[in-house]
Parts: structure tokens; C-alpha cells; sequence
């Protein structure tokens, strides 16, 4: 090698670590925060939670005991203008089960009927859960579905009471 080939490498190695050094320096520098405008930044609260409710005394939701009750009036009874009849017997033996009147969950009505007639006994059901559900308070807030339930000749109720 000759000294004008040493001579341009030492400089090429010279301006190589300026341009180097000259990188790590923008490097640092944009980790750096900004200038401040002079006036100190004010640090907004951070939201607290509320605090936690203490827990019920019972799970809420459905009770899982269920009160079954069974109304011996026919649904051809019923269909004939029993409603208010049908009505009765099921607050009052509600009543006697359930002294307490809490509030129903979920109901669900049998209505019998021959095995010819099995839409016309779930109709009847669904429309006893309609009248529960709008003409008596405890009914007020439950859901609920009709089903055929044989030929027995009777309304069979299995009620879930809300805790």
C-alpha cells in the first residue's frame, strides 16, 4: 500500500466515525423529553373506583326451589270465561306457599287438553301466562311459556320466585 492509499483510508475512517457519532448523538437526543413552556404541567386526578357494594345476603337471580301448584278447573272452563276464577286460585294458593309474595322470575303453565287438541292446550297456556303476566302484581315482571300437559283436565304451574 502505498502512503496516498493510507492516507485517504485514515480519513475515510475518520469522517465514518464522525457520521457515526454524529447519529448516536440525534439518537439521544429525541429520548430526551420537550422544553417546557414554563409553566408546570398539572396532572389531571385518576379516576377512583366507587366503592364496592357489599354482597347480598342471597344470590340474586332465580330461587332454584320451585312451588309447584295445580288449579283443578278445566281448560274448557277457562276458554268459557274462567279467567277471573283461574286468577284467583292460583294468587291464593301462591298465597299460601309463598307468604312472603316475592316478586316471580319465570312461571311455566300446562294446560291439558287431548291429544287432538295439543296446539289449542298450548294456546290456552300461553294465554294464561299473558293474564298472570298483566292482571296480577307478583306475575308482573316474569317470563314464562305454555305447554300441553296431557289429558288431565287441569292447569299445573311450576313458579320460580326471584331471591
Amino acid at each position: 500500500m502505498t502512503n496516498q492509499n493510507r492516507s485517504r483510508m485514515t480519513m475515510l475512517a475518520g469522517w465514518l466515525f464522525a457520521d457515526l457519532f454524529l447519529i448516536l448523538l440525534v439518537a439521544g437526543l429525541t429520548t430526551l423529553p420537550a422544553k417546557s413552556s414554563g409553566e408546570p404541567a398539572t396532572r389531571k386526578p385518576t379516576p377512583t373506583a366507587p366503592p364496592t357494594p357489599p354482597p347480598p345476603a342471597h344470590p340474586v337471580g332465580l330461587d332454584p326451589n320451585h312451588i309447584d301448584l295445580t288449579v283443578a278447573m278445566s281448560p274448557n272452563t277457562y276458554r268459557a270465561g274462567g279467567a277471573d276464577a283461574l286468577l284467583a286460585q292460583v294468587n291464593a294458593q301462591l298465597d299460601q306457599k309463598d307468604p312472603t309474595h316475592r316478586a316471580v322470575g319465570f312461571v311455566l303453565v300446562f294446560a291439558s287438553d287431548d291429544q287432538a287438541h295439543v296446539q289449542r292446550a298450548n294456546d290456552t297456556a300461553e294465554d294464561v301466562f299473558q293474564l298472570l303476566h298483566t292482571r296480577s302484581k307478583v306475575f308482573a315482571a316474569a317470563s314464562g311459556f305454555g305447554y300441553w300437559n296431557g289429558n288431565h283436565n287441569n292447569f299445573e304451574f311450576k313458579i320460580f320466585l326471584l331471591n
